[in-house]
């Protein structure tokens, strides 16, 4: 097991500095965030600082993803408050049309089931994700069901 000083100098040595940042130079998570066996950041914090209070998350300040220098403690709901305030996080979100798209209706399924393009341009096209259009396009939701589950139970004398 490392001791704080040997973990602080290894990630240390796997950090470049930019400016007052320490950016990872390892491995990412699909947020990226940097990961090495876990969260560098967490490490880091234990690390430098100590422990994590239950609950808490450090994060970095300065809108760098990779960044170890400017870490803070945060819960989870102050992390997603703050992150979906700023611009260009919020832009990203949306351009990869991650979070809410917008609600459908039948004449909608129908038109993307109607539309000869691919998956991805037509969820572009709708503002929907591609996983809800290869639902329609499979019949798994917004169905056009000819069947009545009441045909044929007249009313018995």
């Amino acid at each position: 097991m490392r001791t704080a000083a040997q973990t602080e100098a290894y990630i240390r040595c796997q950090c470049t500095e930019d400016g007052d940042c320490l950016l990872w130079n390892g491995k990412l998570n699909k947020a990226q965030a940097p990961i090495a066996g876990g969260s560098m950041r967490r490490k880091y914090w234990q690390a430098t600082v100590g422990p994590i209070p239950e609950g808490q998350i450090p994060h970095p300040t300065c809108g760098r993803p990779t960044c170890l220098a400017h870490l803070q403690l945060f819960t989870l709901s102050q992390i997603m408050r703050t992150t979906i305030a700023r611009p260009d996080v919020a832009a990203r979100w949306k351009v990869a049309g991650r979070g809410r798209g917008k609600k459908i209706d039948m004449e909608t399924a129908r038109a993307i089931r109607e539309s000869d393009l691919t998956q991805r341009a037509k969820a572009r096209a709708f503002n929907v994700t591609q996983g809800l259009v290869s639902r329609i396009e499979n019949n798994l939701v917004w169905t056009e069901n000819a069947f009545d589950p009441f045909a044929g139970l007249g009313a018995r004398a």
